[in-house]
């Protein structure tokens, strides 16, 4: 999410962002479709039943891992290369 530099009603976005990543609202959206919350206190609002379900729940967050995009844009021709000899094996 961001507000657009120089936009007209920035103060109103600012607070349109405040309600939709606040801890209630979150869960909420959590509950409807089924995407992870970011603001971990939104598992405060999640029974422990669904938020074993979600990605970010804190369980799941510890088997997870942070995508490193630099290293891949870097690496793409010789991740790719390898992939196909792989493939052809």
């Amino acid at each position: 999410m961001s507000v657009v530099k120089g936009a007209a009603n920035r103060d109103n976005a600012y607070r349109l962002l405040d309600f939709a990543l606040s801890p209630p609202i979150q869960a909420a959206l959590a509950k409807l479709n089924n995407v992870g919350p970011t603001n971990r206190r939104a598992f405060e609002h999640i029974d422990d039943d669904a938020a074993a379900k979600l990605p970010t729940s804190p369980e799941n967050v510890r088997n997870s891992f942070a995508l490193n995009a630099e290293w891949w844009v870097d690496n793409r021709d010789r991740v790719a290369e390898r992939w196909q000899t792989f493939l052809l094996q």
